[in-house]
């Protein structure tokens, strides 16, 4: 008796998953772009500032620590943290760069809307890898980035990088595009 051999269709993106992947390089542009820059003036308005750890923060008996660190402000008093925070974003203003929500921080808003559509992304892709994205923030953190960065390396090839069409067809080995018979060279 002849059996079907059952051949694996190649890999075919759709427009969701594509949506969530061009998020994703988006968002990762513009962290690039707002990390630097945010880092920058918050590191001068540390170096500026000579703000002390709190006395609460301190091992007993330790000497007085200055902040030169961005992400060790928590460690500031609320009144310090109060000068700090106006004058940062006094230097957001100057900078010209956007907030969404009064009082919050770009770089913050940044990585939040990277972590945002790198969940979409995985989500988009479920179908696929049977992994949603609540299932794979459960992994260690290494292996998390490791998928969202094998998910995206998955879906790159597909996305046309001018943002104005989307190669729904499998390319040829000289990199030319087939779609609905015709060849497009690249």
């Amino acid at each position: 008796m002849n059996t079907p051999v059952k051949t694996k269709q190649p890999f075919m993106p759709n427009a969701a998953m594509l949506d969530a992947a061009e998020a994703v390089l988006k968002a990762m542009a513009i962290l690039g772009t707002v990390r630097p820059i945010v880092e920058a003036y918050q590191t001068e308005i540390l170096a500026k500032g000579q703000w002390k750890v709190m006395a609460e923060c301190r091992e007993p008996g330790a000497r007085d620590e200055i902040i030169t660190e961005p992400k060790l402000s928590f460690l500031m008093s609320d009144s310090d943290f109060a000068v700090y925070h106006q004058r940062c974003d006094e230097a957001r203003k100057a900078a010209g760069l956007s907030i969404t929500l009064e009082g919050g921080c770009p770089l913050l808003e940044a990585e939040e809307l990277l972590r945002v559509a790198q969940r979409a992304m995985v989500d988009s892709m479920a179908d696929v890898t049977q992994i949603t994205a609540n299932k794979a923030v459960t992994l260690p953190l290494e292996q998390y980035r490791e998928f969202v960065d094998l998910t995206l390396r998955l879906l790159v090839p597909f996305i046309d990088h001018a943002g104005v069409t989307r190669h729904l067809s499998p390319r040829t080995e000289s990199g030319a595009i087939v779609q609905s018979g015709v060849r497009a060279e690249l």
